[in-house]
């Protein structure tokens, strides 16, 4: 697509074309991360180089946790059958002391690579990484035991 739009701008003398160049380096451009400091880290979302995003601070109990979770892909066919595919994908997640707010810190097939990334993250923040296992309240127990 970028070819083609730079070649109708220069052939044609079209600026319309250039809008089309535009929208390709946009795509190419446009990505997502988290950059992590000692304080805290920011989320942004990088168009053209430019990062924008809004920094938040590490409070007090928060821990990395890395969980299994298995994603399900829908889809038909012309014939109205309906097929699902499961993927099995690790996600880390920075929670909070009661484990209620999860944010999303990486995404990997691998746990390796998950925990590698885990590892920077302690590093240089200093928050540490636990098992998953939430305080569950009496109340909840005995709602779930019926």
């Amino acid at each position: 697509m970028l070819i083609v739009s730079l070649f109708m701008v220069a052939v044609t003398r079209q600026w319309l074309g250039l809008s089309f160049t535009l929208i390709a380096l946009w795509g190419i451009t446009a990505k997502r991360g988290t950059i992590v400091t000692e304080t805290g880290y920011k989320r942004y979302f990088s168009v053209f180089g430019l990062k924008f995003g809004n920094e938040a601070s590490f409070e007090e109990g928060e821990q990395l946790i890395i969980l299994r979770e298995n994603e399900g892909i829908r889809y038909g066919s012309h014939g109205g059958q309906l097929n699902t595919n499961t993927i099995e994908l690790w996600k880390m997640y920075l929670v909070n002391k009661n484990h209620r707010n999860k944010r999303p810190f990486g995404t990997a097939r691998d746990k390796k690579l998950l925990e590698e990334k885990a590892n920077k993250v302690l590093k240089i923040s200093g928050i540490e990484t636990k098992p998953f296992r939430p305080v569950i309240s009496r109340a909840t127990q005995l709602r779930k035991r019926r």
